[in-house]
């Protein structure tokens, strides 16, 4: 999946817009929520919190991104 497909999942499953991020440049010190970056033909994956990344993965493609990044919220999702 894509990031436009990863969005229009994100909003079935009716996951809280704060709680993801899909067009980081780089990661803002007042995040608190997922985040997906594209670097150098990378894809992170990774929870920003007070500037830092927490739980970082990096991907070679968007597809496995998006995915990983579509369960880890629906797993967060359980406990919110």
């Amino acid at each position: 999946m894509n990031k436009k497909e990863l969005l229009k999942k994100l909003n079935k499953e009716k996951a809280p817009e704060w709680m993801y991020f899909l067009e980081a440049d780089e990661v803002d010190e007042y995040m608190d929520n997922f985040v997906l970056h594209k670097k150098n033909n990378l894809w992170d994956v990774y929870f920003g919190e007070r500037g830092e990344k927490i739980k970082l993965k990096t991907f070679d493609n968007e597809e496995e991104a998006c995915e990983y990044l579509y369960v880890i919220i629906k797993d967060d999702m359980k406990y919110s």
